[in-house]
Order: C-alpha cells, then structure tokens, then sequence
C-alpha cells in the first residue's frame, strides 16, 4: 500500500464517525514476491531474472522476512464499502509514484518495511 493512500485511510476513519472497529489496511490488488520483483525491476530499469530467495531474506530481516514470504493476503473491503478510493490500485503506479519522488538512490529498505 502507497503511503499516500495509507495517509488517505487514516483521515476517512478520523473524519467519518461510521468508521468504527477494525480495518485491514493493504493495497486492493494482492501481488506475489515474483510479481513484486519484477515491477520494481521495470520500474528501476533493472533486470529481474529471479525473485530474491527467501533464506537472504530471513538472514538480512529476520523474522520480518515472514511477511514478504509469506501467502498472507488481506483485502481493504471495509475501507472501500466506507468511500475509500485508493489513489494506487496497481502496484505498477505506487511504485513509480515512489521512484518518481525519489531523489534517485534507492535501498530494498525504501519499498519493505523490516521493522516486523
């Protein structure tokens, strides 16, 4: 999920007095570890020829590896039946939007969360 569109969620719940209980907070279209490879790599103008294998990834992050290797798949429903538009509903435009921004370095911290 884009941080705009993060941001954008926050304030319907602060402003919309119906918005009570629990909200799952995610992007409306789920992508895999591949597909979210190769659309940065597109985007970063690099070459992806395989997804990052999941051992790096739990020596590098830990246990905050589990969420990116992991099959969780968790659906903004709620949010959307309150009004919510995503302003990124494809990963393609939330990751440009993020390398369009950028002041032109980029680490695998700037699009992961690695905090757990």
């Amino acid at each position: 999920m884009h941080i705009d569109d993060l941001i954008n969620a926050y304030l319907l719940a602060l402003d919309n007095p119906r918005c009570r209980g629990i909200y799952h907070l995610a992007a409306p279209n789920p992508v895999n570890n591949l597909e979210f490879t190769r659309t940065l790599g597109k985007a970063l103008n690099r070459p992806t020829l395989f997804r990052v294998p999941a051992t790096l990834l739990k020596l590098a992050y830990g246990e905050g590896a589990e969420v990116m290797t992991s099959g969780q798949c968790i659906v903004s429903e709620r949010l959307e039946e309150a009004g919510f538009k995503f302003r990124h509903v494809e990963l393609e435009s939330a990751i440009q939007a993020i390398v369009k921004s950028s002041t032109g370095s980029f680490s695998f911290n700037d699009f992961v969360d690695s905090r757990g």
